[in-house]
């Protein structure tokens, strides 16, 4: 039996049909059409990147602030139109929801001015709008008119009708600031939460009223309260109840949820789980359901939101779709809101990679349907890279504007079980380059990875080369090239910008930035073209730059020792040793973004399809796949686009059963080291390990053996302590497995080590 572990293990057979096992990961563009394909998958489209704000319900249908700008409404179930309304959101600071009210056709919301207030009111069906200055600041709406907070007070403005001052004694405690004023309000009165002042006390209270606007009796629900305890916070009004969300007083992260019906005196009280401290929260309830949502950032992780619902007394999470970069629910400006309409609790939601952007309504078992839907498509995913059982992709969040430059990347693991069915795995996050502003570009040339390594090109207009690794460390390479020039990586070498690197440096081992056609590498050892038609190579490490060939006028592909060139519209394919021997393949169709991976040679034809050639055998006809860029090969697995418009991860249609042992790529080992001192070698390979070991010998005794993690190529955890060690010279071997089970590594790997007296 296989040793190696059951999330990398690949079971040796062809896939049937070539194509048989194939995991979709994630949508591009669909074209109209299109069907699915099996395995697990998203949709071919999502929505346009938008943000909404839940607005309300009314005649006219579902109504949404989109990118805080633009009102939009749509009935049931048929597509949002522009209502011609500019919509501006409460610039006051504070975690207060906006306060807003849609009543028939009438929209009204407030926003904060220079020294005032402002109340707007929209009619949605001609979209004429009409703003009033109003001097306090509103808190809430009733039918003609609203309640608002001016100092100490809390007033009742109505059309028509003379001022009532409903609240005289609000607190201006410092130390109640956070705490700010709540109201929730209907035709005939108000449920306020406020700090109020205690006569004879030395500070505040948080207290919770219930004001008739007919009558001068306040009814006290909860009694002012300072530490400790429970702070009453956000309120609702529902036709039968008052519904309120406590705080703890020295942790916003305590929560409650209280609940009085409106004819009766008793207190159902709750704890509200999970509820994170200084968030923006939001809080809807109905006479039989609560929603509770916060937005926080939990480490190393997107800005996500968490919806709950309170259903028959029990707390159950609103499955939220999970974005394509993130993980957790879903990206908090994608979260537009919460609200009670009628009898019903609604929330809007951003695009995901799950479902466009739209309204949706919690159902009453705590799970949710979609109401309406914003229709824009556009593709999130603009790169594509395999590497070491690892697929990579970057492009625009479901919450970002095309056009703003943010850019992610993501990574997943690509596994496959006994029955040779492959799936992804989580997404891996908390890497320095997990979200990345204006840094990525489209392809081609955006993203390269090696091992634990990934290379990108930054945006325009001031764009740099970035090299990037899983133990956090970010090397700026310099300014990008004017026109996308190739991105390679391989190992802790480089090429960006046609210049050559290592690792955490930025100075160039090599610049090739003048009469260059093509740059790929292996390890240190480079390969290029040039615009004169030359092949030439050279080992950055040592020795200089020699020719190995004319007529090499195009893209050029290095693995280990075989290297491949074009020339014209053909492929010659040689080995470092004997290039002027190449095998010829004339059926290319045009070569672009030229591949060599272990066995197999990749390339893009000029209708944009993923061709491969199996360099183990004696064939030159390649075979045309089903994937089209942006595109990648690496080991027995490839990926790109599909026909119907989904980014699919296949296995090569040859060498299924063939093993492809792990190869040394790269190598870091220092030639002698102080008596007392540690010695901590660097290994790149070409794919997963498992059982790593470095032994050291001195003469043939053994006097070291190390052990070290390789998950995806890069050798981690090899140290040796070289205290007591005799001062002379040791010999080092380096043995280790496959993790898929394609054999042991290629070698031997060895090599000298001198330990030096102090």
């Amino acid at each position: 039996m296989s040793t190696a572990p059951p999330h990398t293990r690949r079971r040796k057979r062809q896939a049937a049909g070539g194509f048989a096992a194939l995991i979709t990961i994630f949508a591009l563009a669909s074209p109209a059409g299109a069907t699915g394909s099996p395995g697990a998958e998203l949709p071919g489209q999502i929505s346009k990147p938008q943000q909404l704000t839940l607005l309300g319900a009314g005649p006219s249908g579902y109504t949404v602030a989109r990118n805080h700008t633009e009102v939009l409404t749509a009935p049931a179930g048929k597509p949002f139109a522009d209502n011609r309304i500019t919509y501006s959101e409460d610039g006051s600071p504070g975690r207060l929801q906006q306060v807003k009210d849609l009543t028939g056709h009438q929209l009204r919301w407030a926003t904060a001015a220079d020294s005032a207030w402002r109340i707007h009111t929209a009619d949605l069906r001609t979209g004429a709008t009409t703003t009033q200055n109003v001097p306090d600041r509103p808190l809430a709406f009733v039918p003609t008119g609203y309640v608002g907070e001016l100092g100490s007070r809390i007033t009742l403005h109505r059309k028509g009708l003379a001022d009532k001052v409903l609240i005289n004694d609000v607190s201006a405690d410092p130390g109640m600031a956070g705490a700010p004023t709540y109201v929730a309000a209907d035709a005939g009165s108000a449920l306020i939460s406020y700090a109020r002042t205690i006569a004879d006390q030395p500070t505040s209270g948080r207290t919770l009223v219930h004001v008739p606007f007919g009558s001068s009796a306040v009814e006290v629900i909860v009694p002012p309260r300072t530490a400790p305890g429970y702070w009453p916070g956000q309120v609702a009004l529902t036709p039968s109840s008052f519904v309120w969300l406590s705080y703890g007083f020295a942790d916003r992260s305590f929560s409650r949820i209280g609940r009085r019906a409106r004819t009766d005196t008793e207190i159902t009280d709750q704890e509200v789980p999970w509820l994170r401290a200084g968030t923006r929260i939001d809080f809807a309830a109905t006479d039989q359901q609560v929603a509770v949502a916060d937005s926080w950032v939990p480490p190393g992780k997107l800005n996500t939101t968490g919806l709950r619902v309170l259903v028959a007394g029990a707390w159950r999470e609103v499955p939220l779709p999970e974005s394509l970069f993130g993980t957790g629910s879903t990206e908090t400006s994608q979260f537009g809101g919460v609200e009670a309409i009628g009898n019903r609790l609604v929330y809007a939601l951003g695009s995901a990679a799950e479902q466009p952007a739209g309204v949706h309504e919690i159902t009453a078992d705590g799970t949710s349907r979609p109401l309406a839907a914003l229709t824009e498509t556009y593709r999130p995913v603009e790169t594509l890279a395999l590497a070491a059982g690892r697929l990579y992709y970057t492009g625009r969040p479901g919450s970002a504007d095309p056009d703003d430059g943010i850019r992610l990347i993501a990574r997943r693991p690509v596994e496959q079980d006994s029955a040779g069915r492959l799936s992804l795995g989580a997404k891996e996050t908390g890497e320095p380059f997990f979200r990345v502003p204006a840094w990525l570009m489209s392809p081609p040339g955006a993203l390269a990875a090696s091992g634990d390594r990934w290379l990108l090109r930054g945006l325009p207009p001031t764009p740099h080369y970035y090299l990037a690794s899983s133990t956090f460390s970010t090397t700026d390479l310099g300014p990008a090239s004017a026109e996308p020039t190739p991105l390679r990586l391989s190992g802790p070498y480089a090429v960006a910008g046609n210049r050559v690197f290592r690792d955490k440096s930025a100075t160039p081992l090599l610049d090739l930035t003048s009469g260059t056609k093509d740059v790929d590498l292996f390890g240190s050892r480079v390969l290029w073209s040039t615009t004169g038609g030359q092949l030439r190579t050279q080992d950055v490490t040592q020795g200089a730059a020699s020719t190995l060939a004319q007529g090499a006028g195009g893209e050029v592909a290095i693995w280990g020792s075989d290297i491949a060139w074009a020339d014209g519209s053909s492929l010659r394919i040689a080995t470092l040793a004997k290039p002027q021997q190449p095998r010829v393949v004339t059926n290319t169709g045009g070569v672009h973004e030229l591949r060599f991976t272990e066995g197999t040679l990749s390339w893009q034809d000029n209708a944009g399809r993923l061709r491969v050639l199996n360099t183990r055998s004696n064939r030159t006809n390649p075979q045309i796949t089903p994937l089209k860029a942006p595109a990648d090969v690496y080991d027995h697995l490839m990926t790109g686009v599909a026909a119907n418009g989904r980014a699919q991860v296949l296995p090569l249609p040859f060498g299924q059963d063939t093993n492809y042992r792990p190869r040394l790529i790269a190598a870091k080992t220092e030639p002698s080291v102080t008596a007392g001192t540690n010695w901590a070698p660097e290994f790149d390979t070409s794919k997963a390990l498992i059982a790593v070991k470095l032994t050291i010998r001195r003469n043939s005794r053994v006097v070291a053996n190390l052990t070290g993690e390789a998950a995806h190529g890069t050798v981690h955890g090899l140290n040796w302590d070289t205290t007591g060690a005799t001062p002379g010279v040791y010999t080092w071997a380096l043995t280790a497995q496959a993790a898929d089970g394609d054999g042991t590594l290629a070698g031997p790997v060895e090599g000298k080590v001198t330990v030096a007296r102090t």
